[in-house]
């Protein structure tokens, strides 16, 4: 390709044949890719290719990128000759990768060394999943661990979380390669929605998601993510928007703008009383809509009516501690005295 620059004076030989291929965008990732390199290279599966997508960085990321790859041909490196972003960067590493498997990690994240294991044996045990992401433990800046998430591995479960929000994170999926492709890789008209999209169109094209159970990476959130930065942000909720008004339509009917309304509110960015009470009576609407026409029972409707009955908690207690304070502290306090 014209626009792309190809760069790998490795030392030594990688596979012909490699099983996975690792795919990393760069963009001025300096400060955090002596981390992020090393997590993948010192993985306990070594059947892998690693493609990272330097998208014309401005800062140290490309020496710090050809200092692995003279060591380890595992890494191919490519260099855009234009910056893009990270979505056709993606597209761009999608295209040239040889693995039957192709695992995500963003450049300032941190793969666990069991990760590309776990993932393959769980896929080679599930033929019928096209992908799978896992737990995760969320980082801030400095490394330092600030929370985790562990996902449902139930497929049902999924689909059903995945009408609000997006559950995965992005940087701990792992997918054949073939079926990506097929359904047309990331789509730029969902730009820093794009996995989200995905996910969907997966979906609508009759294939599975799952999830390993156990933590895979350490997910840094800082102030120059994607999620925080504002004019970014601003561009991934629209995108988003746009997919859960189409996903949420094939239930209950909804328009755009009170799409926006009940996704707002369930993220904490709407605090009024209406708005929270009109949401969990959508909420209660939309969950039995799924259940019916899904046909969801035992144990996965049980599983799906816990989430409900958590979210509808999670909106009373904003309600009362945006609307109600004194209240709120003297439940919180009675709350701790409890469980203490």
């Amino acid at each position: 390709m014209s626009n792309l620059m190809t760069l790998n004076n490795s030392k030594t030989i990688s596979s012909a044949n490699p099983i996975i291929t690792v795919l990393m965008p760069a963009y001025n990732a300096a400060r955090f890719l002596d981390e992020s390199i090393p997590s993948i290279l010192n993985q306990t599966f070594n059947n892998f290719e690693f493609i990272i997508v330097d998208d014309c960085s401005t800062d140290d990321t490309p020496s710090v990128i050809k200092k692995y790859a003279d060591l380890d041909s595992r890494i191919i490196y490519l260099r855009n000759a234009t910056r893009m972003d990270h979505l056709e960067c993606r597209n761009i590493a999608l295209r040239h990768a040889r693995g039957i498997y192709v695992a995500e990690l963003d450049a300032d994240d941190i793969a666990l060394p069991h990760r590309l294991e776990s993932q393959y044996q769980y896929c080679l045990k599930h033929p019928a999943l096209a992908l799978v992401g896992g737990g995760v433990e969320i980082i801030n800046d400095q490394g330092l661990a600030t929370g985790h998430k562990r996902p449902s591995e139930n497929f049902n479960v999924i689909k059903y979380k995945l009408l609000l929000r997006n559950p995965f994170v992005h940087s701990a999926i792992f997918y054949k390669k073939d079926i990506i492709k097929k359904v047309g890789g990331y789509d730029p008209e969902y730009l820093h929605a794009e996995d989200y999209a995905l996910y969907w169109r997966l979906i609508e094209n009759d294939y599975r998601l799952g999830n390993v159970p156990e933590i895979i990476i350490k997910y840094r959130y800082h102030n120059q993510s994607i999620s925080t930065v504002s004019n970014t942000r601003t561009i991934q909720l629209e995108n988003a928007y746009k997919i859960s008004w189409h996903c949420i339509n094939q239930y209950v009917p909804i328009s755009p703008h009170n799409t926006k309304l009940i996704i707002d509110t369930i993220h904490k960015r709407n605090q009024s009383i209406s708005a929270i009470i009109r949401t969990i009576f959508f909420c209660k609407k939309l969950t039995v809509s799924y259940l019916k026409r899904e046909k969801v029972d035992g144990a996965e409707k049980k599983d799906i009516w816990n989430i409900y009955t958590k979210e509808k908690e999670m909106l009373l207690g904003q309600a009362v501690r945006a609307y109600l304070p004194f209240l709120y502290k003297i439940s919180k306090k009675t709350y701790q005295q409890i469980t203490n």
